[in-house]
Parts: C-alpha cells; sequence; structure tokens
C-alpha cells in the first residue's frame, strides 16, 4: 500500500473426487474438497517498531476410508452411506445412518512485534488457534464390512483451542551473539468419542463399544538462553541453556445412552468404562507434571574463509501424555515423556572460487524412554493398542549436501543420508497376544522388541537435480528445474515380524500376498 505498509492475500481450492471406489455403494471416496484463505500485514510503525500480523482459515473435507492390504485396486466395501461431517457428526450417525466423512475447520491469528532497543531486537509473538475436527470413519473390520452400520466405525467430535506467547531478545556485541526469551504454550482440547463394531454384513445390527467425553489440557512454561562466543576470531564456543516447565490434566465423562433400534450398549461395566473417577479409583493419575533441563553445548572452529568444522552436543524431550482411545479404564495409561541426546560432528566448505559447497555431518542419536505404539496384554486377557515408554533407541548417520554452480546460470545439488537403521534395546518383559510372552522366537503379535526394525527410519536417501535460469528483457527470470529423489524402505509399524498379509480380494477367488506395513 506504501513502503510501510505492505500486504499479501493468497487462497486455494482442491477438488479431488478419489482414487477409491465403495463397491457397496457404488461411488468413488477417498476424495477432497477444501479451500483455505490467507491474509498477512507488515507495517512499519516507526523506525524501531515493525508488526507483522497474519489470518488464516482452512476448511478441508476428505475422506480416509482403508482398504485391505491385498486389494489391489483400493477397494472399499463400507455400506454406510456418506455425511457431510457439518453438524452433529455423531447424532447424524445414530439417527441416519450417515458418516464415512471426515472435515476440519481451523482458524489462526499470528501477530509479532519487532523492536529495536540497544540491547538487540525484542520480539513479542502471539499465536491463536481454533480447531474443530469431526469425523465417522468405518475401519470394515469385522462381520459388518458391508452393512449399513458399517464394520468397526469410529466417529469424533474436537474441539481444541491453542495459545502461544513468546518474548524473545536477539542481539550481539563485538564478541558475542546471544538469544534469550520466555515462552508459555497453552491448550485445551474437547472430544466426544463413538466406537461401533457391526454385527450383520447386512442390516442396522451393531454393539457399541463405547462412548465417552474426554477433556485435556496443557500449560508450558520455558525460558531459554544461548550464546555464541569469541565471534570475532576463529573459534566459538556456543553455550545454551532451556528450562521447560510443563503441566497437563485429562479427564473422562462416560456418554453411554439410550439408542436408536439396532443399536446395542456394550460400554462395559460402570466401573470400568473411562470416567475420571474410575481412573482415580484404579490409581491412573489424572495429571502430569515434568521439569527438564535441556542443554547445549558447540564448538565451531574456522579454518578459512572457505572451511570451518564443528562439534555439538544437545539434548531435548517429547512430552508424555495418555492412551485415550481404548474403552476400559484399566487401557487408559499414562506415558512419560523421551529424552533425546544428539551428538554432530561436521564440516561446512567451499571451493572452486565459491562455485562448489560441500557439507558434511556425523550424528549418534540416544532415545531413552522412546514412545512406541504396541499391545498392551488387558487383565481380561485381550490385547490394546497403547503407546508406552517401551524401549530406548539408538541410531548412527551421515548426512550430506552437495551444490554445483558450474556458471552463473545454471545449479546442480546432490544431498543425502546414510544410517544405520537404529536399533531398539532396553525393552522391558511384557506379554503379547494371547499372554504369550514377547521373548518369544517367533514372537506373538502385537509385542515391540529389539528384534524389531525402527520404524520410519531409512537406511538411504538421495537426493540430485538442477536449476536452470533464463534471465528475462524485463529484469524477471525464468527458472527450469527438477529432481530425482530415492529412499530406501521404511516400517510403518513397531511389530514387523510379519511383513506380509493373504486374503482373497473382494470378488476374486484367487489369495493374494501383499506387504502389510
Amino acid at each position: 500500500l506504501n513502503p510501510n505498509f505492505r500486504t499479501k492475500f493468497s487462497a486455494f481450492v482442491v477438488n479431488d473426487d478419489g482414487y477409491s471406489e465403495a463397491v457397496t455403494l457404488n461411488k468413488d471416496v477417498n476424495g477432497e474438497e477444501s479451500w483455505g484463505v490467507r491474509a498477512a500485514a507488515s507495517i512499519d510503525i516507526s523506525e524501531t517498531l515493525t508488526w507483522d500480523v497474519s489470518y488464516d482459515y482452512i476448511d478441508a473435507s476428505r475422506t480416509t476410508l482403508g482398504s485391505l492390504a491385498y486389494d489391489p485396486d483400493y477397494l472399499v466395501r463400507s455400506g454406510l452411506q456418506q455425511g457431510d461431517c457439518d453438524g452433529d457428526v455423531i447424532g447424524e450417525y445414530l439417527n441416519s445412518l450417515k458418516g464415512n466423512c471426515s472435515r476440519i475447520t481451523t482458524g489462526g491469528l499470528t501477530s509479532n512485534l519487532a523492536w529495536e532497543t540497544g540491547l538487540g531486537t525484542v520480539n513479542f509473538i502471539t499465536g491463536y488457534r481454533t480447531t474443530e475436527q469431526k469425523f465417522a470413519l468405518d475401519f470394515q473390520v469385522g462381520g459388518g464390512i458391508t452393512g449399513s452400520a458399517g464394520g468397526f466405525m469410529i466417529a469424533n467430535d474436537i474441539e481444541h483451542t491453542q495459545l502461544t506467547q513468546e518474548v524473545k531478545l536477539v542481539g550481539s556485541t563485538d564478541n558475542i551473539d546471544y538469544v534469550a526469551g520466555v515462552f508459555y504454550l497453552k491448550e485445551d482440547a474437547t472430544t466426544d468419542a463413538l466406537d461401533i463394531f457391526g454385527l450383520a454384513p447386512v442390516g442396522l445390527t451393531a454393539l457399541v463399544l463405547g462412548h465417552k467425553e474426554l477433556e485435556n489440557e496443557t500449560d508450558s512454561l520455558a525460558a531459554y538462553a544461548q550464546g555464541d562466543f569469541g565471534t570475532s576470531g576463529p573459534l566459538v564456543l556456543t553455550l545454551g541453556l532451556r528450562l521447560t516447565q510443563e503441566e497437563k490434566s485429562v479427564g473422562f465423562s462416560d456418554l453411554t445412552q439410550a439408542y436408536p433400534a439396532g443399536f446395542i450398549p456394550s460400554t462395559g461395566a460402570v466401573g470400568v468404562r473411562p470416567t475420571t473417577a474410575n481412573m482415580i479409583a484404579n490409581g491412573i493419575p489424572t495429571s502430569q507434571e515434568v521439569t527438564k533441563l535441556s542443554p547445549r553445548l558447540a564448538l565451531t572452529y574456522i579454518v578459512s574463509d572457505d572451511l570451518l568444522v564443528y562439534a555439538s552436543a544437545t539434548n531435548g524431550f517429547k512430552s508424555g501424555g495418555w492412551n485415550a482411545r481404548n474403552n476400559s479404564v484399566l487401557t487408559n495409561t499414562p506415558f512419560g515423556p523421551e529424552t533425546a541426546n544428539s551428538f554432530e560432528l561436521g564440516m561446512k566448505s567451499t571451493m572452486m572460487g565459491g562455485n562448489l559447497r560441500f557439507n558434511l555431518t556425523a550424528y549418534a542419536l540416544q532415545v531413552s524412554d522412546l514412545q512406541v505404539l504396541a499391545g498392551f496384554n488387558t487383565p481380561g486377557g485381550g490385547i490394546a493398542f497403547v503407546t508406552q515408554n517401551a524401549a530406548d533407541f539408538s541410531a548412527h548417520g551421515i548426512e550430506f549436501e552437495t551444490a554445483y554452480a558450474p556458471t552463473d546460470n545454471f545449479q546442480m545439488f546432490f544431498n543425502g543420508s546414510v544410517s544405520d537403521g537404529g536399533e531398539y534395546s532396553g525393552v522391558p518383559p511384557r506379554l503379547g497376544a494371547g499372554g504369550v510372552p514377547c521373548t518369544n522366537n517367533p514372537e506373538p503379535a502385537n509385542c515391540t522388541t529389539s528384534r524389531d526394525t525402527p520404524v520410519r527410519y531409512p537406511e538411504l536417501q538421495l537426493n540430485i537435480g538442477g536449476i536452470y535460469t533464463i534471465p528475462l528483457a524485463n529484469g524477471g527470470e525464468f527458472n527450469l528445474n527438477g529432481a530425482v529423489s530415492y529412499q530406501s524402505e521404511i516400517w510403518t509399524s513397531s511389530y514387523n515380524d510379519t511383513p506380509t498379509s493373504t486374503g482373497i480380494p473382494f470378488g476374486g477367488t484367487t489369495p493374494i500376498t501383499a506387504p502389510l506395513s
């Protein structure tokens, strides 16, 4: 609008028919209808005060209905009619038998006020976000695969708000660069959750496995400071420290009620349903508090204008929480934080008059009390999937980055990483499916042991490509770019002793074996 008042507006629309066919309903599913807008402004209030502010809103409707691993055509067999997940998603399902939909609406406001002072730049950063998520999805497990009530059906209505506030100082002297600040986070969420298991392949007969309301809150406060000492010389020492104090709480209410005809209440005895009172009665804590000190130490040595080497050690943690998905209070167990120690040794370099850049880093990662989704042997002899501090984890690897510009208009890059794939260790004794010890070999289902391969951790990643720039007469430019990337095979489940699944696809007669996870 003028040199002191800059604005930016953007919007998007996505319309996708879907890649799966719901054979019972004779329609395409797993599509998306989404749109969003964003408005931002940057205002120079004075020579020392700048305000950046933005607002965004997104309305995303999509479905993620699964197909069996051995079904090559991604066919969805659910007979549950589609709804729009707009209003009372649980009521619409129970009274009108509509679901197989998902909708998320979210709006966020971000404000960053920067004030230039004699000590450095002070930033006052505020964020506020509200999110509403509604979904009713049929996982098609059990006898009700084609039934109008669905197979295994989960409906959730979630409201979430989050507020963050940060005050940060960034500055420097002749020999020191520094940053310090405080950070506060508060979030609140309420979830109404309904779980249904269809009993008949056709018609309306279904068990109500669970119907509850979950409320959870988080309050987190942190203070941090970091300094780079010796910035005027070849040797720079970095010292950093972050102190985090976090409180979390959780509470449940039983929403079991009189249901429409055909829905059979099966939410268990009153004393085992997920409620705050039942948690307390069974010795399950409803709040957690953790105080963590996270240090960082690094040494950087500038060998020349074209080469520096560095070594660093840092510590961090991931918060704990509760298992809230299950319908028995006995499996709504807490899990604690996991802690990571990371060590790096690396170099950054330029060669050939600055036309070639090569960076190399070797790292070692050690995680204690790793949070892993694994099987839990319930007192009643069943299996529930819960997150628990199931193991320690360690990994080592090398990452590299190469960029070469043979001409002013052409740049090539080659990046990648090589790792040992990591390993689990320190797994405590536990029972798997059927009460069989996880130490058995082969291990029973629903176990995570040191024999399993860590999830989503590729041993090799490579990315190679280039960018060619064509200058235009009006001062602009036209860019041509392309890249090829490769990632080695990874597991998506921590239980990976059974790599395949075998079955007969819908409408077929011949069994097919396909990768499972």
